[in-house]
């Protein structure tokens, strides 16, 4: 357990950032910000660009603005561009964009599989913790994720190995009793019934 802790003390070091939003102000800010202090940050100003940039290349985080619309406040848009992303990737780590008056769209897309959502205009301390905070819970689900599948692999193999253990204990008392079967199964501490079920278990012939 000691390694996903630390990796949850540690800070991803480098991001891939994909930014998709229609504001220039934001296209020309947002990224500098970002990348120093994640890594590299990719800008689209349409929507469109989308998946092609997704086929492309593979991005740790996409921040998704809701409107593109000229004078759209619902964020039906941006609902709308999440599912396609999920569609390409279900593991897709999305966080939305949105005016306060697009909040509720953007609950119901963290409910469909949205990472968060960030408000605008937003504070700038605010927005890195809390995108730091993020990465930080990703990276140790991803870590316990490889732990719980590593466990499961070991105990795979642990089983396997017991029943191999099991098998050829069965087939060495059999061969030492010269297939009397009651001798058998009282050496291995076991009924005849139990043993003929092992028998048929592994396959094993008297």
């Amino acid at each position: 357990m000691q390694p996903v802790l630390n990796n949850f003390i540690m800070e991803k070091q480098k991001i891939n950032i994909l930014l998709v939003d229609d504001n220039p102000h934001i296209l020309s800010s947002l990224p500098p910000l970002l990348s120093g202090h994640f890594g590299e940050v990719r800008a689209l100003d349409n929507p469109h660009k989308l998946l092609p940039a997704l086929v492309q290349a593979n991005y740790d985080l996409i921040l998704l603005d809701m409107n593109f619309t000229a004078g759209a406040t619902d964020g039906r848009e941006g609902f709308a561009y999440l599912m396609q992303i999920l569609k390409h990737d279900p593991k897709a780590f999305v966080v939305l964009m949105t005016g306060s008056e697009g909040v509720e769209m953007a609950v119901r897309g963290v409910a469909e599989g949205a990472a968060d959502f960030i408000l605008k205009p937003w504070n700038t301390q605010k927005l890195l913790a809390n995108l730091k905070l993020l990465i930080r819970l990703r990276t140790l689900e991803e870590q316990l994720q490889k732990q719980n599948k590593l466990f499961e692999k070991n105990k795979k193999n642990d089983s396997l190995n017991l029943q191999h253990a099991e098998k050829r204990c069965i087939e060495t008392a059999i061969y030492a009793y010269k297939g009397n079967m009651s001798h058998a199964a009282k050496q291995l501490g076991i009924t005849r019934a139990t043993l003929y079920a092992k028998m048929k278990k592994y396959d094993i012939h008297s």
